[in-house]
């Protein structure tokens, strides 16, 4: 069975159907941890080189590649995290080879066999985050301003960046940090409701 974020396209082969997991960062769970799972029967991983920002449209033409051609080819990855590369696990490199030749925007194999360990930080998808919000106080846990408390002055939910004023500053200086970078120490709201 083909899965292509959630959605069955066909059997690869009728007589012992292959499933190929495509595991995005869009995927529904599942699928990354059907991925996962097979972590044991991994055959061969390797990554390949594209060209960024054209990483779905290679995957696109490898997937109707493998089907039309039926080519062993077990799971294709890509994660939006890794931008210029997708991996391919199949039997073997030769299988990942026929499934890659000339197709556009593909830049080349890196020779080099991957494990699941080196790429399970870019196909897991991260923990939920806390919504945070303009006059929230944080606390900055990761880069040059780490263990700094700022006030946040701008969410911009599309790049996941919020923009902070440090709370300890003589100058009052806006700083764009991710918004994974920081914890919350305390929610504006709550401050409203503690001085009423």
């Amino acid at each position: 069975m083909l899965a292509l974020n959630g959605k069955t396209a066909g059997n690869v082969d009728s007589g012992a159907p292959t499933e190929i997991v495509i595991a995005t960062d869009a995927a529904e769970p599942q699928h990354i941890n059907i991925f996962l799972h097979k972590k044991f029967l991994i055959e061969m991983l390797l990554a390949i080189r594209t060209t960024s920002g054209r990483e779905s449209a290679v995957v696109s033409s490898i997937v109707s590649r493998v089907v039309s051609k039926h080519i062993p080819v077990k799971a294709i990855v890509q994660s939006e995290q890794l931008r210029g590369y997708i991996f391919i696990e199949a039997e073997d490199s030769d299988a990942i080879e026929q499934a890659v030749r000339g197709i556009p925007h593909v830049r080349g194999i890196v020779a080099k066999e991957i494990t699941v360990d080196q790429i399970e930080r870019f196909i897991i998808p991260e923990k939920e985050v806390v919504k945070v919000e303009e006059n929230d106080v944080v606390e900055i846990i990761s880069g040059p301003f780490k263990g700094e408390k700022a006030k946040v002055t701008r969410v911009d939910e599309l790049k996941n960046e919020l923009t902070v004023e440090l709370l300890e500053s003589a100058i009052p200086i806006p700083i764009t940090i991710p918004i994974s970078a920081v914890r919350i120490e305390k929610k504006a709201k709550e401050g409203k409701e503690k001085s009423s």
